[in-house]
């Protein structure tokens, strides 16, 4: 069984790694420029997918900017469930694309 570092090694190779924008952090609903700039960055991300899958599958992942999706807090729980629901789609087409 991997290491909790293992399962999170993607993020060294992250399109937002070490960028200061709050949009992929914040516990408030970002703005549209900041939300287009931050999903800007995860469109070329090559980490894309196991970022979102991750923010599906471990409840400390609750805010911010995940796989290219806001996922916020209980007041947006329709704007997470769409993003869940796009971020599970996508990983489903990319898995069967990979077999």
């Amino acid at each position: 069984m991997g290491s909790v570092n293992d399962r999170y090694a993607w993020q060294d190779q992250s399109a937002c790694r070490g960028t200061d924008l709050p949009a992929f952090t914040s516990h408030r609903q970002p703005g549209r420029r900041a939300l287009a700039a931050a999903t800007a960055i995860c469109g070329r991300c090559p980490v894309r997918l196991e970022c979102g899958e991750d923010a599906l599958t471990d409840p400390t992942f609750t805010v911010g900017i995940w796989g290219g999706y806001y996922l916020g807090g209980g007041q947006y729980s329709r704007a997470r469930a769409e993003s869940v629901a796009a971020l599970r789609a996508q990983s489903a087409a990319a898995r069967e694309h990979a077999q």
